[in-house]
Parts: C-alpha cells; structure tokens; sequence
C-alpha cells in the first residue's frame, strides 16, 4: 500500500484533466429540456449528466474554497452539482434560521455563500440541481398545530404532502430559494439556465410512508383530518355502505380448522424453521416467558439484513380469493420491528401477507385476515426483519385458519357516518379494500406533485427540469407526470446495529457487487419510464468496503448501455465536512477516496462522450395504474413501492438489454417478463461491448471494450484479457484477487491507436487510510476509527500488450496531480508489431500512455484502410496503389501521403513525393517530403545520360509551410541533370 492523495484543491491542467467535457459557463446553450426522443437536449443537442452530491453545510463554502471546489469538480468532469439538505438542523452553516423559532426565513451569510459557490461552479460549465424539500424542521413557529413539534424532520415529510397550511409553506420557501437574485450572476436561479433542476421533495411519497408504518405514527389529529379526506373520497365512489362492502368484495367466513402444527410450541421447535443467512447467528428456545408458553428466537449477531433471521413454517395451503386469519402473540426484550406474515416457500418467496409490527416488552395479541392472491400448496408463516440486531423475540400460540372478516371494520364504522377509519399498515383487509386505499393515496399523492409543479412551472416561472421525488418511494405511473424520472440505491450501504447512524456501531459489507447478477444496477434500470429522460441523483458503493472504487466504471457502463440522462455520486461533499483532510472518512464521500476520484474520471469521458453504446434491444413491461395498485397491494414495501423487478424482471435482464416501463391508462407492453438469463454464466450486452461474468461464483469479471475505452474490473489475477483490438490486460498478484484496470482515450482512438493518441491508464484496489482500526477480522467496520492523513491504495501490478511497435509509444507514471512523474520503459512485443508496458512499479495508480509517430507498416495500414480492405491484399498490401497515382502503399507511407486520394506529382504546396527544383544558374535545390520514418528511406540519385546514376546525400529543410522537407544541391556542370526519387 502507498500513499496517495487527490489535492483538493487540484484545477492544474495536466493528463488527468478531462474539464475539456464541458461547455463554460453553465446553460450558454440554452435551457436544458426532455426531447421527443425522451432524453435531455439543449440548444447545441444531446445532454447528460455526470454528477455529484454536495450536502448540508458543505453547500455553504467560503469563496475561495469555492472556487477550488469548482475547479477540482471541472478538472474531473462533473458538469451537475445536487445540492442536497440545505435546510437541515444538526450542524451549522445551514440555509433556514430556526433562531427565530420557525422555518420561514433564511440566513443571509448561508444564502451569499450558496449564491457564490453556485456561481463558481457556473462558470466551471457545472450546473445545478436545486432540492427544495429534504429535511426540514416544521415546527408550532410556522402556525402550524402543535403536534407538529413532536415530530421529527423524516416523520413530517409525510404530512407535508397532505396539509394544505404545509404545503403553503413549501411554496413559500421555494419563492425565497428560486427567486432571490444571485448577486454574482445578476440572475435569479430561477431565470438561470445553469438551474437545469429543480426537485420538489427528497425520498418522499405518500405511498412509500404509509407502507412503511409512518401514517400508522401520526398524532391523533392529523389522522383524524386524514380520514375525513379518506371518507370523502369513499362518500364519491360508492352510493351506499352495501355498494361499498360490495366493491370491496368482503364476505366474512367463519373461522376453519387449524393448519399449523405445533403453533402453541408444546413440542419443542417441530414444525418450524430457524434460517440464518449471511453472518447473522441466532438460536431458538420453547419455554415460558412472562406467563406466556412460546419460543425465543434470540439473534446473537447481526446480519447486514433484517431477514438474515428468519422463523418459518412451510408447506401449508392455500387457495387463491379464500380469506385466512393467521394470529399470535409477540413481544421483545426492548422496541423493535419486525414482519410477521405468509409468502411462497420457494422461488421467487413472494409475500402472500406482510404485516410490520412494533414490538413492546409486553406480550401483545395480533391478528389479520388475510386474501390469498395464489393458489399454492407450498406456503409459509414467516416472521423475519430482525436478522440486522441483536436482541431476542419472542412468540406463542400462532394460529393459522381458513375464515374471518377481512374488512376490518369496527363495529358501527359506515359510509354514511364518514368514520370509516383509515388503514393500518400493520392489519389487513379485502383485496378490495386495500386497493381503494392505495387508489386514494395514489390520488391524494398525485395531487400535491401536479400542484407544487404547476407553482414552480407557472407561478415562478422556472423553465426547466422540474422532478418529483424517487420511484422507490413513488411510483412510476405518478412520477410520469414530471420531467424525469428519478432514483436512488447504494451497494452495502451501512446497517446499524444500535439505533440509526450511530458513529460506532454499523457494519458494511466487504463485497464486491461483480459477484452479483446485476447488483443494484439491474433493480434501477427496471424504474425507467419509455420515453422519458431517467435519472439516478444518488448512487455509491459504501466505504470502507474495499471493493467500492468499482462503482464509477460499473455505474457509467451500465448507465451508458441503459442510455440513461444523468448519474450523480451521493456525496462529494458531506456533513461537517473538511475539504482538505486528505483521507475518507464517511461511508458515501468521494471527493477524498483517491480510487473512487480516479475512476470517476474515466466515468465522466465514458458516460458524456457516450463511449457505451445504447442497447440494441428494448424490453417494455406494461404497468398500467390498475396494475400497478395490484403490485402495490400484492408486493409492495416503503423503499420498493412499484417498478419492474415486483413485475417478476430478472435483474440480469439490464445486462443484456435495455428495459423500460410503459404507463398510463394506454400502456403497452409485455405483462409477463422475459425469462431470466441463466444464473451462472456471463452476461453479455447485445452490444458486445459489456460482459459480466459470474460464471465462477465468488470471482466476478466485468469487461468493457468500446472504441475509446477498455477495462477489466474484478476477480482477474494473472488471468490474461484481449479485447477486440488486440490490446490485452494481465493483472499481476493483487492483496484480495481483485483489481480494476482501465484505459480511455484522452485523444485519439483506443481501437485504431492512431498517432497523437493519448490514453489515461488507471488502476485501483485495495484501499485504507493511515491507522485505520478494523473491528473485526471481516473488515466489515471500523467504528469511528477511520484513520488519519494519507490514504493507502494498492500498487496494481500489470502488463498491458499494446498492437503497436515499442518505439511509437511514450509511457509515462502520473503524479497526484495527473503531471508527468516519470518516463517508463516500453518492451517490445512477440513481434515488431507490438509492445509491452508494465504497472505496478511506480508509487501511483494512473499513467499515461501516447502513440507517437508512424511505427510499422501494418500500423500505418490499420490506420488508414477499413478491416474489409486490410483483408484484401489489393487494396491495402505494400506494393498495391489503390488511388492510382503511380505510387505504392509502401511509397504513400514514406512520403507522408493520402493513399486512398491521388497525388498530382508537380502542385507545390501538396503533401506530395515530387521533384520541385529552384536554382540560380550555378546550384539547384530539388524538394521532396518524407514521414521521418525509422524501416523506409527515401533515396535521391541523379544522372546526366538516364543510364548512369549516383546517389546523393538530402538534407532536412525547415520550412514551416511544408513540414518534413529534404534538400538536395545538385551544381550546374552544363550538362543534362536528371533526379530521381525511391524509396527502400
């Protein structure tokens, strides 16, 4: 391991400086808009981004770090900063000033500093993505009720979508952000084309809380108004309280014989099922807790999923539009949540019924009436969701019988009253039931994005992008009816073992996700709605994972082949954060992670050059909004609402086509998925340019060949790789097996490798900071103990064959700052038609390689006659003359010519093997041109009788008109002088 740091402050031009992506200042094309082709275009044509996060009090920097910041971002090819929390309470500087006792004004000092660093980044070319709603604190200050105060900022987010008095005050606040003129600009962001986004709420949706429990949390008032908004909406849709109980197809059966075995645990465990996955490690006891005959299941260490611990009891039956009942009695050692409910037994594991419960120390009963939605003999009870902590659960006398009132309603609730309740999540109800509350919140939620659109777009006058909030937590066919849709998702992103975000006690993953099918990239492609731009505002794979570095190359490969409109890393600047500490030390900041900056950078020439070409396939799953409330009711969870992976896509499928969702009343489309690729093998693009294999299980490879870039990411030690071309990658013995390496044309042509290519080479492994403290063996966490100043990345060794002679190439080690550290040595190949270089011997972990020169014949060749013509000896062999100039391929080459256009032999001026003589009656001078080249020289002789001739000696003549010049003096000995040229 070296030391290796990214200066912070780094705008130097160098080899590393990709800023030549973007276009200064920011929006001088025009507004960026959705196109017809359902991509983002301005004036000047086809628009991506290539973003990052700044979050909390980092969006508020002094003006000097300003403009440094703006300049490293540039340096790397960041064209779109998201600004993110601005208006968060746990640090200072933050935008609000909560010291007057509300939320409604904002400070001065923070604004000038948010003005100024936008205007920095401006005139870098970067633009801005503005988010309006992400952790406010809504407060009694604000004249709102006083339950508000016992809210914390997530828990209100909800109720921000329903209340009128809050939604006034998002109004507000977006007035104050959009319309206060920047000083610096001279322009409110607002009538700034660099504002290419403007994001209404972060990670919120009504849908997405209400599955998640939240609603079930609301003080009593506002649950009370909700369900007077929820009986008006019944009141509209059905005539009568039968109509209704009709339409909710509710008959109540009486209760059935018992299926479960043992569900009273007087035998001991039989009948039932203890799963560990992962690293989680729990028992099961049968005995008698708190007067109460049950089981124990005691989780004894932590996974990095809740259901890493399951308790289960298969094989039971069930028949589809039957009601069951399934009932128990629960509690815990201290708080905690868990799902008890039925699913499939066997793939794909469906839940039938999922049912979140909030488990006190005290025994409890529950009970919910269930209708099956399949008819399957190999079903089971399941309680799972607390395999991520340590902390024992316990249950007793679990019953599951065919029957019961699945409506759930007490007894004197009807439509004429309007005291329908509101649902829990934590019950359950008729199918019919369930999809009229999902249809209401649907309507509710859609209302307020139409609306605070409607204020932005034409109260405001904002003119461009304009997003709602994720599809993980909305859903496709509400969020169709912004201008992009968006998502979020992170790789092992961390698990709290002992309360959320604690510095301490997390864990995350040591993984890489190329020994995944598809990872997280699979689950996001299947959000996409045809024909609409799709972006991805937050994406990572967590530190100190010392896989993560993969992520820039994986996210811009797969983002490129999915045609994606923009990706932006959560975060490049965080949370109390110091610019120049010189070392990471969060799980999601990039911006001083040494691996992750430098292969962010090949990202950004993949991703906006559009090196990745789009897929050639397309597969369009129908999710109409009748469909979509079936999905909802029949599988859907807080963070995965609606979206193609619920449909039944396999996430391998993104890797070898493209897939969207088609929506709307008339969608169209597949309502059954392709069939999944084979589990084991490797997937490769329709393209050719991608191949991920998982073929070995625990050993993943990802190649990407594409003209301007090559790379091979994984599990590859000693294993040799050539890609199309011929370039081939042999990674030496690395300290966990894994490495990336990748090379992408800076100038030039990473296929061809004409001359003036330069190729930015990166590689990255394994990766910490100094004094870093691993917690454990699994290095799965180091507690607050992060390290210090300078991070350590992995020396990668490594061959690189190029199919070029030795002496065209330079190769040269990069320091941190992408300048020239050292010249390195280039080895010849097997043959004269190629070469090696070596990596891994400097202290670094980027270099630079140029094509110098015309190197060999069949370089030359290769790049000037297409693969059809090299194949044909006629057009493209040494002796042939396809232009028909007089001149051989092999003279063509030496005198620096167009072989494919004929040369006229007397127009002085033209690159051309003629003879152009100029005298004064004593000495002639004759002129030729030649390519300098080392294998062919050009001969001149001269003769006074056409039979006898003598060779004479050129020199080079500087002209700067005519480069490559030779001089021959010949004296006047009055006789006939002949000159002639050749080459050998």
């Amino acid at each position: 391991m070296i030391p290796f740091v990214l200066p912070w402050d780094d705008a130097s031009e160098s080899a590393t400086d990709v800023s030549f992506l973007l276009k200064a200042p920011a929006g001088s094309d025009g507004w960026v808009y959705p196109d017809d082709d359902g991509h983002l275009a301005d004036s000047a044509g086809r628009v991506r981004f290539w973003g990052v996060n700044v979050v909390a009090s980092a969006c508020f920097p002094s003006q000097s770090e300003a403009d440094s910041v703006a300049g490293r971002m540039a340096k790397f090819g960041f064209n779109c900063v998201r600004f993110h929390h601005l208006e968060q309470t746990w640090e200072t500087p933050t935008l609000l000033d909560y010291a007057q006792g509300n939320s409604r004004s904002m400070l001065a000092s923070s604004l000038d500093s948010l003005q100024y660093f936008m205007y920095a980044l401006k005139q870098k070319g970067i633009y801005w993505n503005l988010n309006l709603h992400v952790a406010r604190r809504f407060s009694s200050g604000d004249g709102l009720p006083a339950e508000i105060n016992a809210m914390g900022w997530a828990a209100q987010k909800g109720i921000a979508l329903v209340r009128a008095d809050m939604i006034e005050l998002q109004k507000e606040y977006a007035r104050q952000l959009l319309l206060s003129v920047n000083p610096y600009t001279g322009m409110a962001p607002a009538e700034d084309p660099a504002l290419a986004v403007v994001e209404i709420s972060n990670e919120n949706g009504l849908l997405h809380v209400w599955l998640g429990g939240e609603v079930d949390a609301w003080p009593a008032a506002f649950r009370a108004e909700f369900q007077s908004s929820w009986n008006e909406w019944l009141a509209a849709r059905y005539s009568s309280h039968s109509a209704m109980l009709e339409g909710w197809g509710v008959v109540t059966d009486p209760l059935g014989a018992e299926m479960l075995g043992n569900g009273g645990f007087t035998s001991g465990t039989s009948s039932w099922n203890l799963e560990q996955h992962g690293t989680a490690r729990a028992n099961a006891t049968v005995g008698t807790y708190s007067g109460r005959q049950g089981v124990k299941i005691a989780v004894t260490q932590a996974g990095s999923e809740g259901w890493h611990v399951q308790f289960t009891q298969s094989g039971l039956s069930l028949v589809k539009g039957q009601v069951y009942t399934l009932s128990y009695w629960a509690r815990a050692d201290s708080t905690t949540t868990v799902n008890m409910g039925m699913g499939l037994a066997h793939d794909p594991w469906s839940a039938i019924l999922s049912s979140g419960r909030t488990l006190g120390s005290s025994w409890q009963y529950y009970e919910s009436s269930f209708e099956a939605s399949v008819t399957d003999s190999n079903t089971r009870v399941v309680l799972n969701g607390m395999g991520n902590r340590v902390g024992s659960v316990y249950l007793a006398g679990v019953s599951l019988r065919p029957g019961g009132d699945p409506s759930g309603l007490p007894e004197g609730a009807t439509l004429a009253k309007g005291n329908i309740p509101i649902l829990r999540r934590d019950s359950s109800y008729a199918a019919g039931m369930y999809s009229d509350w999902l249809r209401f919140l649907e309507q509710v939620e859609s209302e307020y994005w139409a609306e605070m659109k409607r204020y932005i777009r034409e109260d405001i006058g904002y003119r461009g992008l304009i997003v709602g909030s994720i599809i993980s937590t909305s859903t496709p066919n509400i969020q169709s009816h912004m201008d992009v849709v968006d998502s979020h998702s992170y790789w092992q992103h961390p698990v709290f073992t002992n309360g959320d975000w604690s510095a301490t006690d997390w864990t995350v993953g040591r993984e890489s996700m190329l020994n995944e099918r598809g990872g997280i990239l699979g689950s996001l492609a299947a959000q996409r709605v045809k024909g609409m731009p799709f972006f991805v505002t937050e994406y990572q794979h967590c530190a100190p994972n010392t896989f993560s570095s993969e992520a820039p190359l994986m996210l811009s490969a797969y983002a490129g082949f999915q045609d994606w409109d923009g990706v932006f890393f959560f975060q490049y600047g965080g949370t109390s954060h110091n610019w120049g500490r010189g070392y990471f030390n969060s799980f999601f900041d990039i911006d001083q992670h040494p691996s992750k900056m430098a292969n962010a950078l090949l990202g950004a020439l993949m991703f906006l050059r559009q090196d990745v070409a789009s897929a050639k396939n397309e597969y369009v799953l129908r999710l109409d909004p009748e469909r979509e409330i079936e999905l909802i009711r029949t599988k859907g969870n807080a963070w995965s609402v609606a979206h193609g992976l619920l449909l039944g896509l396999d996430e391998a499928t993104p890797l070898l086509h493209r897939v969207s969702l088609s929506v709307g009343a008339l969608a169209s489309g597949l309502d059954t998925p392709p069939l999944p690729p084979s589990s084991g093998s490797a997937f490769v693009a329709d393209t050719g340019e991608l191949t991920w294999d998982v073929t070995a299980l625990t050993g993943g490879v990802l190649t990407i060949d594409t003209p301007r870039t090559k790379a091979l990411l994984g599990f590859t030690d000693t294993k040799v790789h050539v890609f199309s071309n011929g370039i081939a990658m042999t990674p030496g013995l690395t300290e966990q097996g894994w490495s990336t390496i990748a090379l992408s044309a800076i100038q030039g042509n990473a296929d061809t490798l004409p001359s003036g290519t330069r190729l930015l080479v990166v590689t990255t492994g394994n990766i910490a900071n100094t004094g870093m403290v691993w917690k454990s063996a699994e290095h799965t966490s180091v507690g607050s103990n992060w390290g210090r100043t300078p991070s350590l990345v992995e020396r990668i060794p490594a061959t690189i064959s190029l199919p070029v002679p030795a002496d065209s190439v330079r190769f040269r080690s990069l320091n941190a700052l992408g300048a020239a550290m050292r010249e390195l040595g280039v080895q010849s190949g097997a043959d004269a038609s190629s070469c090696q270089i070596s990596l891994g011997t400097e202290a670094t972990l980027w270099y630079e390689v140029e094509i110098v020169g015309n190197g060999s014949y069949d370089f030359w060749a290769k790049e000037w006659f297409t693969s059809a013509q090299s194949a044909d000896e006629s057009v493209s062999g040494r002796d042939a003359d396809p232009d028909g100039d007089g001149y051989s391929n092999w003279d063509e080459r030496a005198f620096g010519l167009d072989p494919l256009v004929s040369d006229s032999p007397f127009v002085f001026g033209q690159a051309y093997p003629a003879i152009i003589a100029s005298g004064d009656g004593a000495r002639f001078a004759f002129y030729v041109r030649s390519a300098g080249l080392a294998d062919a020289s050009i001969v001149a002789e001269v003769s006074s009788d056409l039979i006898n001739w003598r060779e004479e000696a050129m020199e080079a003549y500087s002209d700067a008109a005519y480069p490559g010049l030779l001089r021959l003096h010949v004296q006047d000995a009055g006789e006939p002088l002949f000159v002639r040229v050749s080459t050998k």
